[in-house]
């Protein structure tokens, strides 16, 4: 029986795929409510997967290890390690924490980071092989801010 389920779900996997998508856009609330019972019944199945996807990234070529690791400076910045951050963008820890308020209109505060904003580049598309790049990437001058519409 379960060969023949199978056999149906591979003869007709484009037809189902198309359905659900369909589905799902029709339905956002039941998806979106089935997807949090999914990831709440399996989250160390995900865990496991996105550690897997990071690491076959990371690995499957020097630009993407080098774009990987230029995603935690930010994080690096906001976890106090600053001075690792701070070589790369032209301002003190300080000077950069007050630029970035600078930016950030009423109501938005390092309460709310990562729920309501983000700090993003202007352009994302430098290519991070060099040293001078890198520093251009990061550099305050290529400093958005990124809101999210939650």
């Amino acid at each position: 029986m379960e060969t023949q389920q199978q056999t149906y779900y591979q003869k007709n996997r484009d037809k189902m795929l198309a359905y659900a998508k369909k589905y799902n856009k029709e339905h956002p609330e039941q998806h979106k409510k089935a997807m949090r019972k999914y990831v709440n019944s399996h989250t160390d199945k995900i865990v496991e997967y996105n550690k897997e996807y990071k690491k076959k990234q990371y690995h499957s070529s020097e630009y993407k290890k080098i774009q990987q690791l230029l995603k935690t400076y930010h994080s690096l910045f906001m976890n106090g390690k600053r001075e690792i951050f701070s070589e790369n963008v032209g301002f003190s820890s300080k000077q950069y924490k007050a630029y970035i308020e600078d930016l950030l209109p009423e109501g938005y505060d390092w309460s709310n980071y990562k729920k309501k904003w983000r700090i993003g580049h202007k352009n994302n598309d430098l290519d991070v092989t060099s040293e001078k790049t890198i520093q251009e990437f990061f550099n305050y001058k290529n400093v958005k801010i990124e809101f999210f519409n939650k």
